[in-house]
């Protein structure tokens, strides 16, 4: 059994670890649509028209789902390791499509670049936190708008499941609600929290939900 990090976010880790065969996604995204829908449900008002920025955008899946299914003026998709970013970008994108290798840490963008910034499941791997939140504050617009999905670990399924994983990145680290909200909020992120199972709709319960949705809206206090 595998114990979840504490320690701050280890570049050199993330590197090996994607430097190594690793299983690289097929391509589809439509599955996608039923997250969204129960995270935010008409998801497009979200994206149609905004400068978005996708924090830890890996094989892109995520970027193809809303430019698919909505109109960004702008999507940059931002990972630290190239190659993740690789296959997406030889296979094409819309024009507001861009890539970018960098660092959550140190974002390689002016202050207020962005009007909506989107994570899926990359708080639970930075650390500290309160930095990586004072960086997306820092990028977004007035009143910009952080959107999240995360493993909700107070759900003892998800926990289970994660430290029972035979290999893992060495920066997967358990995220508790209370840590989320004080790191988004340190950042004037007024956050938001939302608990969802794509399978069940229904079910918004912050221990039988399997899923965490996050919503951090620059300049406005806690929700």
């Amino acid at each position: 059994m595998r114990r979840l990090s504490s320690t701050a976010f280890d570049h050199g880790a993330e590197r090996q670890y994607y430097s190594e065969s690793r299983t690289i996604s097929d391509g589809r995204f439509g599955y996608l649509d039923a997250y969204y829908r129960s995270f935010l449900g008409e998801y497009h008002r979200y994206f149609d028209g905004k400068r978005v920025l996708d924090l830890g955008a890996g094989e892109c899946l995520h970027g193809r789902m809303v430019c698919a299914a909505t109109a960004p003026r702008l999507y940059v998709n931002l990972d630290l390791i190239a190659a993740r970013l690789g296959p997406a970008m030889s296979r094409g994108q819309p024009a507001p499509v861009r890539f970018v290798v960098g660092d959550a840490f140190e974002l390689p963008f002016a202050a207020g670049a962005f009007d909506v910034v989107w994570g899926s499941g990359v708080l639970f791997r930075f650390r500290p936190l309160e930095r990586a939140a004072a960086e997306i504050s820092r990028v977004l617009a007035p009143a910009g708008i952080y959107l999240g999905i995360e493993p909700n670990f107070a759900n003892p399924a998800v926990l289970l499941r994660f430290l029972l994983m035979t290999s893992g990145d060495r920066n997967d680290g358990r995220l508790r609600h209370h840590v989320l909200r004080a790191a988004l909020s340190a950042g004037g992120l007024g956050p938001q929290l939302r608990f969802f199972w794509a399978r069940a709709p229904w079910l918004r319960h912050p221990i039988l939900s399997p899923t965490l949705g996050v919503i951090g809206q620059k300049g406005s206090g806690v929700v």
